[in-house]
């Protein structure tokens, strides 16, 4: 399983991208559409606006990918709280889950939250972790 979160976290940013791209979809897909109720009593005649998204082959696979991408992003999340250290927790989330311009070097991820053995170091200990993962 270790393999799977280390998988998960280098993808983490590439997934939410496209997980933001697949609600863009989604949206475009949304329909809304009036309808009229019956003039039989005892209902009144009225217009009702119905909103949603139709069903199609296309849109059923937008949403099958969406909750992989979204369990897939579940898991590097929970892997970086089920850290033991606040330090490890933090060093994962700049590396791996932070939206930041650019990704950071381990040395740098060190010296940001405070781990004086090094960047290195502090990678070791990080895969270290995810392969002790059940």
């Amino acid at each position: 399983m270790g393999n799977r979160i280390l998988h998960t976290l280098r993808h983490y940013r590439d997934n939410k991208a496209e997980l933001e791209s697949i609600r863009m979809k989604l949206c475009d897909e949304e329909v809304i559409d009036a309808v009229q109720s019956a003039a039989k009593f005892p209902y009144s005649k009225h217009t009702s606006y119905v909103q949603g998204i139709p069903e199609t082959p296309s849109v059923i696979q937008l949403r099958i990918r969406q909750r992989e991408l979204r369990r897939d992003m579940r898991i590097a999340e929970q892997f970086a709280d089920s850290l033991p250290q606040y330090r490890l927790q933090e060093a994962v989330r700049i590396y791996y889950l932070y939206n930041l311009p650019e990704r950071m070097k381990w040395e740098d991820v060190a010296f940001e939250v405070g781990y004086s053995a090094g960047g290195e170091a502090l990678r070791k200990i990080i895969f270290r972790e995810a392969k002790k993962c059940p």
